[in-house]
């Protein structure tokens, strides 16, 4: 039976990577960048060419890594026949459809039907691990982590689906129900990474003083990108403010944008913390906690469906994988015991 071992911490740390420069320069930059300034025809074009490198090198990792381990996940019957029935088609759903995006097939803004099936499918898996993932003290923090965000893409997707049915129809106040439940996703995405600051805070003490640089630099950043829109703005206000505006979800929420950027921005810099601390806690974990905080409440986004699923069912395998070697551990030692009560 195929181990959660066989994934090398490698791998999650290549995906984490491609995700945070595919989210720069695939997600942010190349919508910002035009008809921000002119004269950059050739910034532009390398912009445009990164990002797309980003992405498609991210969408292919998505696919192996997050196809083996629901490989494996099939395939571990300590996982449960339920939960492997359920979670295995999910995935297996989430993978096939970041595929089709890839050659922009089947996935459009004149398909919203498969954006909503694509997400209720990251979310079922997301909110299915955390069962597995709460159960061991270790993981504790991390699976209740997973069911905020879980949640908090439930509630997107609910939001989102509000709003297309009230564009069609008309419906004002439907819309505004729509973001009333966006702005619970905020508060459940916000729960998640102030969660995540405190975990890191109470296993890396140095990560204190770096978690408040990074508030202080998501609030400094946050409130440049609000100068972008004045007349008298800068370059670098008008394109981060341009840049920030793509990350946020339609329908939007009803916080200021103020606090939408930095929590962005703070979202953005926890991720880059988790990419090489903490050192006390095993690769696996803190690198698939760092795709689920990547991947937060956008599970109808093709490439953050996937980033979910992958940090999912990497938390949900490390939870049952480490008991196999506990006991095989205790296994040994007992053998050994016993040889030398023999002797």
């Amino acid at each position: 039976m195929s181990q959660p071992s066989s994934i090398s911490p490698g791998a999650f740390r290549l995906t984490l990577v491609s995700a945070l420069l595919a989210v720069i320069f695939g997600r942010a930059l190349a919508a910002a960048l035009p008809g921000s300034r002119s004269g950059l025809g050739r910034v532009l074009e390398t912009s445009r060419l990164l990002g797309a490198f980003w992405t498609q090198l991210l969408a292919i990792l998505i696919v192996l890594v997050g196809g083996r381990l629901a490989y494996i996940t099939w395939h571990d019957e300590r996982l449960g026949a339920p939960y492997r029935m359920l979670v295995t088609p999910a995935a297996t759903c989430v993978i096939v459809l970041v595929v089709a995006a890839s050659f922009d097939f089947l996935m459009g803004p004149t398909t919203p039907e498969i954006s909503l099936v694509l997400g209720i499918a990251g979310t079922l898996v997301a909110l299915y691990a955390t069962s597995i993932c709460v159960r061991p003290t270790r993981l504790r923090a991390s699976g209740i982590t997973l069911a905020l965000v879980g949640a908090a893409s439930m509630a997107q997707v609910a939001a989102r689906l509000l709003a297309l049915q009230a564009g069609d129809a008309a419906l004002p106040r439907q819309y505004v129900v729509a973001r009333w439940l966006a702005s619970f996703a905020t508060v459940l995405d916000a729960g998640a990474l102030i969660l995540t600051a405190i975990w890191l805070a109470i296993l890396w003490a140095r990560s204190r003083y770096a978690l408040l640089a990074c508030l202080g630099i998501a609030a400094t950043l946050g409130e440049m990108s609000q100068r972008g829109a004045r007349s008298q703005a800068s370059f670098a206000e008008v394109l981060l403010s341009r840049s920030l505006a793509q990350l946020h979800r339609e329908p939007s929420s009803l916080f200021p944008r103020l606090f939408q950027d930095t929590q962005e921005l703070f979202a953005i810099l926890v991720v880059a913390l988790l990419l090489w601390q903490p050192r006390s806690v095993t690769p696996t974990q803190r690198l698939s906690l760092a795709l689920v905080l990547l991947a937060r409440s956008s599970p109808d986004i093709p490439l953050c469906s996937g980033l979910l699923v992958t940090g999912a069912l990497g938390l949900s395998l490390l939870a049952v994988g480490p008991r196999a070697v506990e006991s095989t551990v205790e296994n040994q030692a007992t053998t050994a015991g016993d040889l030398r009560a023999s002797r």
